[in-house]
């Protein structure tokens, strides 16, 4: 969890637009998510927060 909480602290305030162009992954203005797979499954991570759906282990 650690690794979650200095990841959003460097991505706070960031573009999600420009963010998402950057990892080459989706992101939907209207939800706020983020859309990618992972492991065969589609993942949403909400934007600000970066709350991930489904929850990953």
């Amino acid at each position: 969890m650690e690794m979650m909480k200095a990841a959003g602290e460097w991505l706070a305030g960031r573009d999600p637009a420009e963010i998402a162009e950057k990892a080459g992954i989706d992101y939907d203005e209207k939800t706020n998510k983020f859309s990618l797979i992972s492991l065969g499954t589609e993942v949403y991570v909400h934007y600000p927060d970066y709350e991930i759906e489904p929850c990953v282990e």
